[in-house]
């Protein structure tokens, strides 16, 4: 639920959240918005994904 999240983040607490990964290798790799924003879709990275137009399984 939406209030889980924000009880989360206003904790400040890392560990309020559960269980998370280590940042170590972790990229952003796509971001997405709705259609009322026309923002312009182009592929930045990383460099080793290159070629993959698809990410989803």
């Amino acid at each position: 639920p939406v209030e889980w999240a924000r009880d989360v983040l206003e904790s400040r607490v890392r560990r309020t959240g559960g269980v998370t990964a280590h940042p170590y290798g972790l990229y952003l790799v796509q971001v997405e918005y709705r259609d009322e924003f026309p923002l312009p879709e182009r592929y930045i990275g990383p460099h080793f994904l290159t070629g993959f137009t698809e990410l989803d399984g």
